[in-house]
């Protein structure tokens, strides 16, 4: 919440939040943010910080927010890049400045 001098209130102060808190607040305002601007993309980087259980909980969040944009994007770090088991959440891997979408590998076997 923001306070009356527009400072950002969790629980505790923001400059006390630890980095995950302090994110998953920044992914709040971003949200609102593109909601009063009536955008039509919301990006987030940077969600490698998250725990699986808050990933899980930021997945749950965009399912549930997703009718409102044309396309949302989430940036992560990783060593590997697995499929998603959410049909409607694509992934893809940046590799030696290639992108390439990461499927099942029944799904490349039918294709190829």
């Amino acid at each position: 919440m923001l306070t009356q001098d527009l400072e950002v209130y969790r629980s505790s102060p923001y400059a006390c939040l630890s980095k995950s808190a302090r994110y998953r607040a920044g992914i709040c305002f971003q949200y609102v943010l593109a909601t009063l601007a009536s955008a039509r993309l919301l990006m987030i980087d940077e969600a490698d910080i998250l725990d699986p259980v808050n990933r899980a909980q930021l997945i749950d969040f965009l399912q549930a927010v997703r009718q409102d944009f044309d396309n949302i994007l989430v940036f992560a770090t990783s060593h590997e890049a697995q499929p998603s088991p959410v049909p409607e959440i694509q992934v893809w891997w940046l590799e030696e400045g290639m992108i390439v979408p990461v499927v099942l590998e029944m799904e490349e076997q039918a294709a190829g």
